[in-house]
């Protein structure tokens, strides 16, 4: 008996496949290149399982700014199927780490599907990305008398904290928004020399960590905002810029308590 022609051992079911493991910034050239039909398959939830990408940071904003800037009207609603994230950041630049808040904070299900998040090496003081900095110098200069205002316009301050995931309003509020998640955990980057944190958090803690209401349980005592904020936060500590500029150990976590206290609520 022949053995049956090759169109046949390519079923729809293999394409599937495939298409879910390719990395998300070859996804469009890839997959368009080969048919129509086999491009509309994206459009089936089941293949945004995962969104990850291997260290690079050029790759990293080409995939986020398609997703979040160019074709943000076509990737969004795929963004809201995504269960599990996996990014390395380091060596991203300013740039990159406002597209990846953009698509932490407006991009992803965080109350959904969304279970798991790991982000490894996002740097404490990202580099000014040359691109913008080069736009910014090519903008006319406007005097005074150029200009006629008739609302007063704020000068923009500089953020006061260099990166989001350490500033107390910003991380105080993604931890609210991800009150779903009962494990949480900002921690100094063990690989890199030069400052960097590790984001990680999943809806269920490791097996080998203690749910928090499960600790307080142990031991008979009562969860407090800061109980948890310290169980989740403190390892931030033994970054080596905590005690220089903007971070002061106690004043910034006794920032982070109100939104643990409607964390806390929302738990109970």
């Amino acid at each position: 008996m022949e053995d049956p022609p090759i169109e046949f051992k390519l079923r729809e079911s293999m394409w599937f496949r495939v298409a879910s493991y390719l990395y998300t910034h070859e996804l469009l050239t890839n997959i368009a290149g080969l048919s129509a039909q086999h491009l509309a398959m994206f459009g089936d939830e089941g293949c945004w399982s995962t969104l990850s990408l291997p260290v690079g940071s050029g790759r990293l904003r080409s995939m986020l700014s398609l997703m979040l800037v160019e074709e943000r009207t076509f990737w969004v609603p795929m963004l809201r199927h995504v269960q599990t994230i996996d990014f390395d950041l380091r060596f991203a630049n300013s740039r990159i780490v406002d597209l990846f808040r953009d698509l932490l904070l407006h991009g992803l299900a965080l109350d959904g599907v969304l279970n798991s998040i790991s982000i490894r090496n996002v740097p404490v003081f990202p580099q000014q990305d040359a691109d913008t900095t080069s736009q910014q110098q090519k903008l006319p200069h406007f005097s005074k008398k150029d200009l006629r205002l008739v609302n007063p316009i704020t000068t923009r301050q500089q953020p006061r904290y260099p990166l989001f995931l350490l500033d107390p309003t910003e991380l105080g509020r993604l931890r609210f928004l991800l009150a779903n998640f009962r494990y949480f955990r900002l921690v100094p980057s063990a690989d890199l020399e030069e400052a960097s944190v590790d984001f990680v958090a999943k809806h269920r803690p490791p097996v080998a960590v203690m749910d928090v209401l499960e600790i307080a349980a142990f031991a008979r005592g009562e969860v407090s905002a800061k109980s948890v904020a310290e169980m989740e936060l403190r390892d931030l500590r033994r970054l080596k810029c905590w005690d220089t500029g903007s971070f002061n150990n106690e004043k910034w976590f006794r920032l982070m308590e109100p939104r643990y206290d409607m964390l806390l609520a929302n738990w109970s």
